[in-house]
């Protein structure tokens, strides 16, 4: 089976093999043989962002090593509610912000200036109401893996589009250098893998060899011994044995009795 296909719609899809195979290479040792397709370049993560929820604000990655620290110990996969942040602007002078999450906990605040940039955990938000306004909101995108085939197809596309706007190319560059180096980490991590498993292997033959080395002297020990010789030592060890036993006989059966 064809592992990876461009269905219909223009979309890369993985239909092989999710097994791995492993080959016995010793009594007590198997390795693996294969990496699967969809580990290595389907299941990718790609950019993690965040998406406004409301008319007047806007939240975009400044810093997406920041921002991916952040997603990761914060965004909750069991309840989406949860990754939603509400910006409330307040009267003052200056007038303030604050960045409360779902629970309603304040995360962060400061002054506000209409449409300024107020940075978050690697986010630039910004807020464009007279303060104090509505409150507005913006979530953490739900993760996402995808194939590195389909980022690079996205990004040919898009360099075609002339109709394209400088925020929407500029977003596209981001998601594919991001994809791309989470594409390329992984396949590092394969490769790590398989120098492990090269180690191991040669580990378990230079075992083979050392082992039938020491089988090739116990051989030739065997075949080469002095026959006369042999049988000479081994009957000088059998009477050595014999009188060791019988004065152990005699020693043992000896009484203050039998000594008077």
């Amino acid at each position: 089976t064809q592992p990876f296909i461009k269905d219909s719609s223009g979309i890369y899809q993985f239909q092989g093999d999710s097994g791995q195979r492993f080959v016995q290479v010793s009594p007590s040792v198997r390795i693996a043989s294969n990496d699967s397709g969809l580990e290595l370049f389907q299941a990718v993560p790609t950019r993690r962002t965040a998406t406004a929820n409301t008319a007047n604000i806007t939240a975009e990655v400044a810093d997406q090593g920041q921002f991916d620290t952040f997603y990761r110990t914060r965004y909750d996969p069991v309840t989406p509610a949860n990754n939603t942040y509400t910006v409330n602007t307040l009267a003052g002078v200056p007038p303030q912000y604050e960045i409360r999450d779902a629970g309603g906990t304040l995360m962060q605040s400061g002054n506000y200036t209409q449409g300024g940039a107020i940075g978050f955990n690697g986010l630039e938000v910004k807020v464009n109401v007279v303060a104090p306004g509505a409150a507005q909101t913006f979530d953490l995108t739900p993760p996402k893996n995808d194939n590195i085939l389909n980022t690079m197809s996205d990004m040919i596309a898009a360099l075609r589009d002339p109709t394209l706007t400088s925020d929407q190319f500029k977003d596209m560059v981001a998601d594919t250098e991001v994809h791309i180096s989470k594409a390329r980490d992984t396949v590092n991590v394969a490769t790590g893998h398989i120098g492990g498993r090269m180690n191991n292997l040669d580990d378990v033959l230079n075992s083979n060899e050392g082992l039938t080395n020491l089988n090739q002297e116990s051989r030739a020990t065997i075949s080469e011994i002095d026959l006369y010789e042999a049988i000479s030592n081994v009957i000088k060890e059998n009477s050595a044995l014999s009188i060791a036993q019988q004065a152990y006989t005699m020693v043992n059966k000896t009484t203050l009795f039998s000594y008077l």
